[in-house]
């Protein structure tokens, strides 16, 4: 138990990364907590900027995630979600796999096969629970005690919105 705590990484069966462009939240999900265990932000040039500026600034920050991407230990997590509004998850995934073809590196090459790309309203961690109740996120993290958690929780509100007098305080 107490190694649990003391250890960032220790129990770790979801890692995500919760972003829009110029910033992302890495988060580690465990079956009692969210950890954030590094944000990044980086200032990203408007389109109207011109596009080579605007692809030059988004790749510095497609390049300080893949940086974080690198930290996770994928030997423990099941399932990496890359969550996103709009298009920006799918042009980092296209990134980090750029990137693993040039540094041809095959333990991480398995390591890509654990990412689920998933929409999200918002690049904060506010997101991570309207992530974590995706269908998509749902099957392929079926048997992980972070969603079992989840899904008595979401039980347990249906069963207070269905019956009020099912309370009880102390």
């Amino acid at each position: 138990m107490l190694k649990e705590i003391s250890t960032v990484s220790h129990g770790v069966e979801i890692a995500a990364m919760v972003m829009e462009e110029g910033v992302a939240h890495l988060c580690y999900v465990k079956p009692s907590i969210t950890l954030l265990v590094q944000k990044v932000e980086k200032n990203v040039s408007k389109k109207s900027s011109g596009q080579e500026i605007y692809m030059k600034s988004l790749g510095k920050f497609f390049m300080d995630c893949y940086r974080a991407i690198r930290s996770v230990d994928f030997s423990q997590i099941k399932c990496f979600i890359i969550a996103s509004p709009g298009f920006i998850n799918q042009q980092l995934f296209k990134f980090v796999n750029e990137q693993i073809q040039g540094e041809n590196d095959k333990n991480f090459k398995k390591d890509v096969e654990k990412f689920l790309l998933v929409k999200c309203s918002t690049g904060y961690m506010q997101s991570l629970n309207e992530v974590l109740a995706d269908p998509k996120v749902m099957v392929k993290m079926e048997n992980t005690k972070a969603i079992n958690q989840s899904k008595i929780l979401e039980k347990f509100y249906a069963i207070m919105t269905k019956n009020e007098n099912m309370v009880a305080y102390g």
